[in-house]
């Protein structure tokens, strides 16, 4: 409160108290409880009895204080800007603040799940003056930072923004729905998509939108916000990573329920490219099948998700499975697949605190290839085994070659 609140001053946190040392900036806060309590309430919230205070003698007032804190997770390197909404992550911390006869803050206890989930230690930096590292200059470290955050446009060419055609009515209840095209110009390979829609709509619920360039397709919004009206918003889109940039991009919208209408009144593009040699397309013969994305993992729940992908009109091939996770802690995750009674472990906990999983599978270098006919429903299944932490299956795919 007093760093954010009064001084505007930035400062970074030790999240967990028990763990290694992860130092994240702290964006804002904000109390949504503080009452005032007696002892015998504190001593409730602290799993104790009696109407005595043993915490702090000097404590003449105790206060019962719910915060959200809103802190940046670690981003995915690239050369332009990130998005911080994207990495922006939220602890809820309850504590017990213990105030002075004179008014003063003078400690506190946490209660609740915040006892064993609250950050450690709190610090802000200094100006440094001289570099404690040989050879490194203070003046150049300067100078670099100066530099990137100059504007910078990405990737050659006449630019990588475009507009798709607009003012399409979507036909109710059908699953073809409509598509539009924008057509992007650039070199390189892109780095970051960006995409804002201007849908009408009077059941956002019916909605399903999703973006296509070359054989890969992701799910923008999947039927998400029931009786809402409207999609109108920018989404940062994941999965097209590595890709040539230039080209068609398509969106497609779909109307899966009757009665409500809409319109797509508009669409862009804004694509953020680096320099470097596109991945090579898809092997000659490769058939890609997606499976539903947009879906919640639920936080430390046993069950998870899964999402099925339907392969049909093949019966061999060697197997792929694409997987494009966003999550804050990838060490917390199980992600399997299963088909025809057979189930592969594609991800088992590992990567620690690293972010998100954007990786290709091939189930001929598991150990226990896949042989026979791949036709049939494949079942992409996630599980987040440990609290906190949260993230999304953008999307998946079963890519048979």
């Amino acid at each position: 409160t007093n760093y954010l609140g009064m001084l505007n001053r930035g400062f970074a946190m030790d999240r967990t108290y028990d763990y290694q040392v992860w130092n994240q900036p702290v964006q804002s806060y904000e109390i949504t409880r503080n009452d005032e309590i007696s002892i015998e309430e504190a001593n409730e919230l602290l799993g104790l009895t009696g109407d005595t205070y043993t915490f702090n003698d000097d404590a003449a007032k105790l206060y019962r204080v719910h915060m959200s804190l809103n802190w940046i997770t670690e981003s995915h390197a690239s050369t332009t800007p990130n998005e911080t909404s994207r990495y922006t992550r939220t602890d809820r911390l309850t504590y017990i603040l213990e105030v002075d006869a004179d008014g003063k803050v003078i400690g506190g206890e946490w209660f609740g799940r915040s006892r064993t989930l609250h950050p450690d230690f709190l610090w802000n930096p200094r100006r440094l003056t001289r570099s404690s590292t040989p050879n490194l200059s203070l003046t150049d470290v300067r100078m670099l930072i100066a530099m990137s955050r100059e504007t910078e446009t990405p990737g050659t060419g006449d630019g990588l923004m475009a507009d798709g055609q607009g003012d399409i009515a979507i036909p109710d209840n059908d699953a073809d729905g409509i598509s539009s095209v924008a057509t992007v110009s650039g070199d390189g390979v892109v780095a970051s998509v960006n995409v804002t829609v201007d849908i009408t709509h009077t059941y956002s619920g019916d909605l399903i939108v999703e973006l296509a360039h070359g054989n890969i397709t992701r799910t923008l919004h999947n039927r998400e916000g029931g009786s809402e009206d409207n999609v109108q918003r920018s989404f940062n889109v994941v999965g097209f990573e590595g890709a040539a940039p230039a080209g068609e991009w398509t969106l497609r919208v779909s109307d899966r329920a009757g009665r409500d209408v809409g319109t797509l009144n508009s669409w862009s593009i804004n694509v953020g490219a680096t320099g470097g040699t596109p991945m090579p397309p898809v092997e000659p013969g490769s058939v890609r099948f997606d499976g539903q994305g947009g879906v919640a993992i639920p936080d430390n729940t046993a069950a998870g998700i899964e999402s099925a992908a339907n392969v049909s009109g093949i019966t061999s091939g060697s197997v792929a499975i694409e997987v494009n996770v966003t999550h804050t802690y990838i060490g917390d995750l199980l992600v399997e697949v299963t088909h025809a009674g057979r189930t592969w472990k594609l991800h088992d906990r590992e990567g620690g605190s690293d972010s998100d999983i954007h990786q290709t599978y091939r189930l001929d270098a598991t150990g226990d290839a896949f042989t026979g006919d791949p036709s049939g429903t494949w079942t992409l299944h996630i599980v987040d085994n440990a609290n906190i932490d949260t993230g999304t299956l953008d999307g998946w795919a079963v890519v048979v070659n």
